[in-house]
């Protein structure tokens, strides 16, 4: 049958509806149960785990390399957070302390903490690299793959990717 009439539906509110379905003179009911709608789970904490690097010589850039956040959810769910979508702050190269670097996401933050060390004495530099080693005569050189390595007192060390001279060629 195609010439039938539903009434009675109002999903307006939750729940139990008795809808009327009326075909010429005659009428049945069924009931439908309208539930609220899902709600969306709520972001309820976020937890960080690392990065791998916390100890820092003055004048160096925080290395997130290994930082894992979590965000978890009313829903008892968690999800992995891209570091990208997390705004890091409190870290200063250029005070020497323990200090505690906060991850944001979405308005919820956790911490970790790193060490920024004092300036050391600069014991010597290793070269290793660059990738190309034999060249014609008249061509440019090339520092591809060439790494830089500052070693200091302290025992630490640090990759060096600017404020170096090559000379000799």
């Amino acid at each position: 049958v195609t010439d039938y009439e539903v009434s009675d539906f109002d999903s307006s509110t939750a729940g139990e509806k008795i809808i009327t379905v009326t075909y010429k003179d005659k009428t049945a009911t069924f009931k439908v149960n309208v539930k609220e709608a899902p709600q969306e789970p709520i972001l309820e904490s976020i937890t960080v785990k690392g990065p791998t690097k916390t100890q820092y010589a003055v004048g160096e850039v925080l290395n997130l390399e290994g930082l894992e956040i979590t965000a978890h959810y009313s829903d008892g769910t968690s999800k992995p957070v891209a570091v990208t979508d997390c705004e890091v702050t409190g870290f200063d190269s250029s005070v020497v302390e323990v200090q505690t670097v906060t991850v944001t996401y979405r308005g919820t933050s956790a911490t970790f903490e790193v060490e920024v060390i004092a300036p050391q004495v600069l014991e010597s530099i290793t070269v290793e690299g660059p990738d190309k080693t034999e060249y014609g005569i008249g061509e440019n050189l090339d520092l591809k793959g060439l790494v830089i390595t500052a070693h200091y007192s302290d025992g630490h060390e640090v990759v060096i990717t600017e404020g170096f001279e090559v000379t000799g060629f």
